[in-house]
């Protein structure tokens, strides 16, 4: 039985939820590693703050990058779990690049390494991989 992203649009969605969670974690484990403290109700307000921004740049990321690459990889017959993650990985470097290029003199920016962004890139491709391709219901058949 080979493996197939049966339910794209639902990993997708999800992939991009996880990022913003992924990028708390990070800055969580950032904070603690430069020895500042965090209460929880710090620890909530910022990740509620990293998700209302985060969740819209992710969806919007794998709805311009994401769902079109999914899409071109389905039709090439090359939609695997690695390609899931590695496109994930190159989508995560290039919103990098753009956090990067677009917040030259910005008075707020998002601290965005590119080794974090592809490291966040690749959790969101695995997710969607992991999320999208689901087991078949009882009723359910596998297209053949």
């Amino acid at each position: 039985m080979t493996m197939s992203l049966r339910r794209p649009i639902r990993g997708l969605l999800v992939g991009a939820a996880v990022v913003p969670l992924g990028y708390w974690l990070a800055m969580m484990v950032d904070a603690t590693a430069h020895e500042m403290r965090f209460n929880l109700m710090r620890a909530l307000r910022e990740l509620m703050i990293i998700t209302a921004f985060g969740v819209p740049i992710a969806l919007a990321a794998a709805l311009m990058w994401g769902a079109p690459v999914v899409y071109v990889l389905h039709r090439l017959g090359a939609l695997r779990a690695v390609t899931a993650v590695v496109t994930g990985a190159v989508g995560g470097a290039l919103v990098g690049l753009l956090f990067a290029r677009f917040q030259g003199g910005d008075l707020f920016r998002v601290r965005m390494p590119l080794p974090l962004a592809v490291v966040l890139g690749a959790l969101a491709g695995g997710t969607c991989w992991w999320a999208g391709s689901g087991r078949a219901s009882p009723g359910e058949t596998d297209g053949r």
